[in-house]
């Protein structure tokens, strides 16, 4: 979106391969100390920070979030005029029980990886005011993602009656980019975003839905499964400053991603 609009962006990644032909790709780690060293010279009018845990542990989770957040910033790439975007988790939320979740509900204060996540957005606030977060739902988009693998195996998840909450890649992209531009605005007071589609739904619902779709009888359950993140999240800041979705819901989404147009 940004390139079509006739912007520079340099992308940095450990894997390059899948970014656009358009972008600048700098094929580097980022969160050692040295990985950095390859944006010497660039100087950005804007940072998207889009952090992944190193790896799937609590150690992980932080040196892929508050680790990263902190080298930026002794970089000089997050000042007190850096504007741009950072992607977070609606897994900071604590709500665990179905209930509705909004930018002012409580946090999970009892996981490791959810306290990461929370410390790199303070520490990422206070280093560039300018900012602005974006607390993502499960992001999908793909032909070949997860749920849809799962459901094309005929296996369903393990805790079906869970809430699940997800937002396509390229509604959150839009999002980003229309924060870049300034179509978007949010003031400081709202300086953190939940970016969630119009649709909660339980597993159950969307993977029934899929199934039907797919022409998939669902005749196995998948191995383990944590009722984790069993809560609705509430998209109204980012609608109410102007944001309308291209994909409202996992219905309309999930028909792009496999190419259907017609009402299934």
């Amino acid at each position: 979106m940004m390139t079509r609009a006739g912007c520079q962006v340099t992308a940095v990644r450990r894997q390059t391969v899948s970014l656009p032909p358009a972008f600048n790709a700098v094929a580097t780690d980022y969160l050692t100390d040295q990985g950095l060293d390859a944006l010497a010279g660039i100087n950005a009018d804007a940072v998207v920070v889009t952090p992944v845990p190193a790896e799937m542990t609590d150690e992980g989770y932080r040196a892929g979030y508050v680790d990263l957040i902190k080298r930026l910033a002794e970089r000089g790439y997050l000042q007190a005029d850096t504007r741009g975007v950072m992607v977070s988790s609606t897994r900071v939320y604590a709500e665990s029980n179905g209930g509705w979740v909004t930018e002012q509900s409580a946090l999970n204060q009892n996981e490791p990886k959810s306290l990461a996540i929370q410390a790199a957005e303070q520490s990422l606030l206070a280093a560039s005011p300018q900012m602005r977060v974006l607390r993502a739902s499960g992001l999908y988009g793909r032909e070949n993602g997860m749920l849809i693998s799962r459901i094309r195996r005929g296996l369903a998840s393990a805790v079906p009656d869970r809430f699940s909450n997800r937002i396509h890649r390229d509604d959150l992209s839009a999002c980003i980019a229309q924060i870049l531009s300034g179509s978007l605005v949010f003031p400081d007071a709202e300086a953190i975003v939940t970016a969630s589609d119009d649709c909660p739904a339980t597993l159950d619902e969307v993977e029934s839905w899929l199934a039907d779709l797919l022409g998939v009888t669902l005749t196995e359950q998948a191995a383990g499964g944590v009722a984790r993140g069993h809560r609705r999240c509430d998209n109204s800041r980012l609608k109410a400053r102007g944001y309308r979705f291209r994909y409202p819901s996992y219905r309309e989404g999930y028909r792009a991603v496999l190419g259907l147009t017609a009402q299934t």
